[in-house]
């Protein structure tokens, strides 16, 4: 797949991976679903790694809504830069420990 180059283009692959990742989780049984990952420190199972995707969507999505209403934010929030913010994924991680797995995917 080409590197988009324009706003359309970026949102039509965007939409086209998001359907791809869902029709590959869809393609999973149940408990396959549900199931652990053997290689990950943090994101441990498929809800792990929604909540992951969808709390950094919640910062870009703030970011610009920030940025264009002229208030000029940093991406990432205090006290996190880019040196410090797998401490934040941590936490994103241990605030999720509690979501379940149906509410993941559809958030």
């Amino acid at each position: 797949m080409a590197r988009p180059t324009t706003k359309q283009q970026l949102i039509e692959q965007s939409e086209e991976n998001f359907k791809k990742l869902f029709a590959l989780i869809n393609s999973l049984t149940t408990e396959v679903q549900e199931i652990s990952f053997q290689f990950e420190d943090r994101d441990k199972n498929i809800r792990d790694v929604l909540v992951h995707l969808h709390e950094w969507h919640q910062l870009l999505l703030n970011w610009v809504k920030s940025n264009l209403s002229g208030n000029k934010i940093s991406f990432l929030p205090k006290p996190y830069n880019w040196k410090t913010y797998p401490q934040m994924n941590v936490e994103f991680w241990e605030k999720h420990q509690t979501t379940p797995y149906l509410q993941a995917i559809t958030v």
